[in-house]
């Protein structure tokens, strides 16, 4: 199985790049995006910028805060979207956050079905086996539920 992920460290700058990435022309898909990564951190003008990017390619943007949903919403979003997009943060808040409203489970089941996973910074960490080597440049202070370093596990 061929997994379509498009992992980059910053979605506004690479954006151009997607319709081609995907092979199709995103108007009038949709996207889950979802700024969890971000809650407790200073810096958030990416997101917004990623959001606008998103909805420059056409794509209608639907956000899926995990913290905030429960695991039914958030099922429900990630079964009606078109394409998935994690933004970028704190690593270990993200993970922290995605495994303790099982969004994790659910997100890799829907890339195992052919769902496209745009994962911007952080959101492209999470997609590693183990996010351990992100604490040279993320504390894992801002996660102190976080129980284990294991992530979506999406490739090599």
């Amino acid at each position: 199985m061929i997994l379509k992920l498009f992992l980059c460290s910053y979605l506004a700058g690479t954006s151009a790049l997607l319709p081609r990435f995907m092979g199709a022309d995103l108007k009038g898909k949709s996207v889950a995006f979802i700024p969890t990564a971000s809650l407790n951190e200073a810096y958030k003008d990416h997101v917004e910028e990623g959001r606008q990017a998103l909805q420059a390619l056409g794509l209608k943007v639907e956000e899926l805060e995990v913290t905030t949903k429960t695991k039914t919403e958030i099922a429900e979003i990630l079964n009606r979207t078109d394409l998935i997009c994690v933004m970028g943060g704190n690593t270990f808040f993200l993970l922290q956050e995605l495994k303790r409203s099982g969004a994790d489970v659910l997100i890799r089941q829907q890339i195992e079905k052919g769902k496209p996973y745009i994962g911007e910074s952080a959101g492209a960490m999470v997609a590693a086996h183990n996010i351990e080597y992100a604490a040279l440049m993320d504390t894992p202070k801002k996660a102190p539920d976080l129980q284990s370093f294991a992530a979506l596990g999406l490739g090599d």
